[in-house]
Parts: C-alpha cells; sequence; structure tokens
C-alpha cells in the first residue's frame, strides 16, 4: 500500500518534510513553500514501497547426540537468521514427532530437554520471526540408550 499526503503551505521559503512509519505503511506527509497562489505547484513526495517481511532462515545443534537416560541436551539456535534484523524466538521437536516440546526462547540463549526413556530422536528446531513467519532445522540424529549395556 504506497500513501502520500501533502499540505500547502501558504508560509513563503518554508520546506519541511516529516515521515511516519505504520506497520507495513510508509507514510509522508511533506510541506513545501509555496506563494499561496492556485497555480504554484506542489513538488511531489515519493513514498517508499512497504517493507515486506521475509521468513527467517533456521540453522540449530545440540551439545551432545548421544547419551544415557536423564542425560540433559542443550539446544542452541544462535546461528539462524531473519533478513530484516529482528529478534526472533525458538522451539524444539525433540524426539522429532512434529510437536514441538520446548517453550519459545530467544535465538541468543540454549533451551535444554532431558530424555527420560532410551529413544533414537530426530529433534527439530522451528524458528519464528516477530512477524510470526516460521523456518524449520532438522538438528540430526539423538541416540539415548537406557543402560550402559545398550550404550551404542
Amino acid at each position: 500500500m504506497k500513501i502520500a499526503i501533502q499540505f500547502r503551505a501558504k508560509i513563503k521559503g518554508a520546506k519541511k518534510a516529516v515521515a511516519y512509519t505504520f506497520g507495513l505503511a510508509m507514510v509522508s506527509i511533506s510541506i513545501m513553500a509555496c506563494g499561496g497562489g492556485p497555480d504554484d505547484p506542489i513538488e511531489p513526495t515519493p513514498t517508499p514501497t512497504p517493507i515486506e517481511n521475509k521468513a527467517p532462515s533456521a540453522y540449530g545443534s545440540v551439545d551432545i547426540d548421544n547419551g544415557k537416560t536423564g542425560s540433559t541436551f542443550y539446544f542452541s539456535a544462535n546461528q539462524s537468521n531473519d533478513p530484516e534484523g529482528k529478534p526472533m524466538t525458538y522451539v524444539v521437536d525433540v524426539d522429532g514427532d512434529g510437536t514441538y516440546d520446548t517453550s519459545p526462547v530467544s535465538t541468543n540463549t540454549k533451551t535444554s530437554h532431558i530424555y527420560n526413556q532410551a529413544i533414537n530422536a530426530n529433534p527439530r528446531i522451528q524458528v519464528k520471526d516477530d512477524k510470526g513467519l516460521t523456518s524449520v532445522y532438522n538438528v540430526g540424529k539423538v541416540g539415548i540408550w537406557a543402560t550402559d549395556a545398550d550404550k551404542p
């Protein structure tokens, strides 16, 4: 959406431009110099095109890829990127079943999960930007064993 609002100023030599941003639309308000006559031209004010929000790029990791039940695994999404440079949050699907199991946290922090049962999991990290667009990264296989005899 492009919006341009212009005013005629009857003050000779007055020239001032003010810009306001509302959401994705940029509104420019310009007050231009004019002599006050009906034939005085008003200079057109270009209005910037709204910025399109693009989905973030998810990238994540887990500190270890296998361990005994009861072990704490730390997940990170700190290398994820938002094209607009806005803050992001992430959640982790710790077992790869499609349900995100952790609470949303900033991509600048780590989140953890304790696996309480033996499993070969394929965790996924979902990153969300400030406008709600998401991206998913498959971390890779994580193996959890119950006893030392089960250890790979």
